[in-house]
């Protein structure tokens, strides 16, 4: 009766706690925007160690099967774990906050002094790699530029960083022919795969 009890208890801090706790993480990312990486990684510590004691509790379990299938579970939970540590530790968290509007306005003016538009291009290529954009900027970023093959470029380096592309249509409206708009179609078609 005892192990049927422990086999029970597992199994419900298993079905509750991960739905749970990574509910509650995620709606406070979306909420707040903002997260103390410290507390982040304090709460993520205590899921794992409770992940362990679950994991030492299994040994007084006799069937293999419900061992097999708790830790399997505690490994999807683990390697949970491990992707949010990494996210943190990689600033993707920030990723979900655009470029703000001080730090966007000095990217146009710097993109605006630029003689030509390779030089415009090395200058997104640099920025995008650690910054995200709406809709709306990349289409403010395309109409610096003079000609559609530049326009093109930069939407090609800057559309994996878009947070909103649901309003793609803006970009759309930066362009003048439809073959242009074909291109951008293209790009998006074949980053997206």
């Amino acid at each position: 009766m005892k192990k049927l009890c422990i086999v029970f208890l597992v199994m419900v801090v298993i079905a509750f706690m991960e739905p749970l706790v990574f509910a509650e993480w995620e709606t406070s990312i979306v909420s707040t925007k903002s997260i103390v990486e410290d507390d982040v990684d304090l709460y993520l510590t205590h899921i794992q160690k409770m992940t362990s004691d679950i994991d030492i509790l299994m040994e007084l379990v006799s069937s293999k099967y419900v061992r097999y299938n708790v830790r399997s579970r505690l490994k999807l939970i683990n390697s949970d774990i491990r992707d949010i540590r990494r996210i943190i530790g990689g600033g993707v968290i920030k990723r979900w906050l655009p470029m703000s509007e001080d730090a966007f306005d000095k990217l146009i003016a710097t993109l605006e002094e630029a003689s030509f538009e390779d030089d415009m291009l090395n200058i997104l290529r640099g920025i995008s790699s650690k910054n995200y954009f709406t809709c709306s900027q990349v289409k403010r970023i395309m109409d610096v530029f003079e000609f559609s093959e530049g326009k093109i470029s930069a939407f090609s380096i800057l559309y994996k960083h878009i947070i909103d592309p649901e309003n793609i249509s803006v970009v759309y409206t930066s362009l003048d022919f439809s073959s242009d708009k074909d291109r951008i179609s293209e790009i998006i078609e074949d980053m997206s795969e």
